[in-house]
């Protein structure tokens, strides 16, 4: 018996306390990817960085570098948007159009 299957993994979201912390996550979860054979886009990855004890803002996923977005740039993850700079911007405009029917 032949039995095809087919995984999809959406929105992961890994929350550590410190670069290194979430360094050795990706380096633990890419050798969890290749030993199962799983493709993972690194592309997609967003990464945000709230107060940044270092200038290098990035990580390094499989063989790809991410770099971390603009502070006042908004990531949605799970349907919630997310600021670094905790600002709401992005929030507030959402909830302007939606109220003004644009």
């Amino acid at each position: 018996m032949l039995l095809a299957t087919v995984a999809y993994m959406d929105d992961t979201d890994f929350i550590p306390p410190t670069k290194e912390g979430l360094q050795d996550i990706l380096e633990m979860a890419s050798s969890l990817f290749t030993l199962h054979a799983l493709e993972i886009n690194p592309k997609k990855t967003e990464l945000i960085v709230i107060n940044p004890s270092t200038d290098d803002r990035s990580v390094r996923f499989g063989g790809d570098i991410i770099t971390a977005r603009p502070a006042e740039t908004a990531v949605r993850s799970l349907g919630v948007w997310f600021e670094a700079n905790g600002s709401g911007a992005h929030t507030r405009m959402l909830v302007a159009r939606e109220v003004s029917g644009i």
